[in-house]
């Protein structure tokens, strides 16, 4: 489990981090203050290049298991709504995560969405069918009904649809996967394709490029000072990715007269890079707003 925000909150250096623990643990309840207006921040300023009209993913860690897909802009993504409490559907997973594999170097997401299921229920559902894929805990409908893919029920057992590297939703057929891939592959590109890189980055590589940046730092860690010539150079590249990344992120911060929103937006960065060296002055300015009276107070308060 992860530590309580009040020991994870300081802008320090831990190693080569800003930060040693910065994820938000959702048991401690003194900390939703924080986690609510860190992830409405996660939304607002998470760019996925979808357009208005397409369903919109949620950010809250709760309403996913697995992971969460942070930066889908320019990638394709393939979705999958399914009803748990079917044998049909539970049969198809085998066909679907070995359909996964055979694009895991092309620029697609694959993201399992499931509606109306209790979260400890739909836990004990994916590990039964080794399912690796960021799954949605839809449990409100939200997106199934933004999606307008009708119930998922044991009447209308599963659905796919996509979203291609421009952000256009299209609903599929589930009985042609390849076809919705294929459509969500459209437009779709990578920063750095993996065919350039080393067999011992790719995992890294395939992190930051879906903006989980945080997962592939200490493999870049590593490999950043290798003696294999096209590992480092491979790791220098990405590193630059991570840097342009954090510049930019760092150059979108609005200016406010409001110290905590200012501080939330810095915590949002600096948990998005956790484990990369972050710049001195944004380093110094965050130390100091952790150090304000009214800042801590609101910490502190439930």
């Amino acid at each position: 489990m992860l530590r309580s925000l009040r020991d994870c909150i300081h802008f320090q250096n831990v190693g080569t981090s800003i930060s040693g623990c910065l994820r938000l643990s959702m048991t401690h309840s003194s900390q939703w203050p924080v986690a609510v207006a860190l992830f409405s921040l996660l939304i607002s300023q998470s760019n996925t290049g979808f357009s208005q009209e397409n369903p919109r993913f949620p950010f809250e860690p709760h309403q996913w298991l697995n992971t969460s897909p942070y930066t889908l802009e320019g990638k394709g993504v393939v979705l999958w709504y399914f009803e748990e409490g079917c044998p049909r559907c539970r049969a198809k997973w085998p066909e679907l995560i070995k359909l996964s594999e055979k694009y895991a170097d092309q620029p697609v997401l694959f993201v399992g969405i499931n509606s109306g299921t209790p979260r400890t229920q739909l836990v004990d559902y994916v590990k039964g069918v080794n399912l690796k894929w960021p799954v949605l805990i839809d449990s409100q409908r939200s997106f199934e009904k933004q999606s307008e893919v009708g119930e998922i029920s044991l009447q209308n057992i599963f659905q796919i649809a996509s979203i291609d590297g421009r952000g256009q939703f299209q609903q599929g057929r589930w009985d042609d996967l390849e076809g919705a891939v294929k459509r969500a592959l459209t437009n779709a590109r990578w920063k750095l394709p993996p065919t350039d890189l080393p067999t011992e980055l790719l995992t890294a590589c395939r992190a930051i490029e879906f903006g989980q940046y945080a997962d592939a730092a200490k493999t870049l860690g590593r490999s950043k000072d290798s003696s294999d010539l096209q590992v480092k150079s491979a790791s220098e590249r990405l590193l630059k990715i991570v840097n342009q990344s954090i510049g930019q992120d760092i150059s979108r911060l609005s200016p406010s007269n409001d110290k905590w929103q200012h501080y939330v937006q810095m915590r949002v960065i600096a948990d998005r890079y956790r484990g990369y060296i972050l710049p001195d002055d944004f380093r110094v300015e965050g130390t100091r707003l952790h150090e304000d009276p009214e800042i801590k107070r609101r910490v502190a308060t439930p």
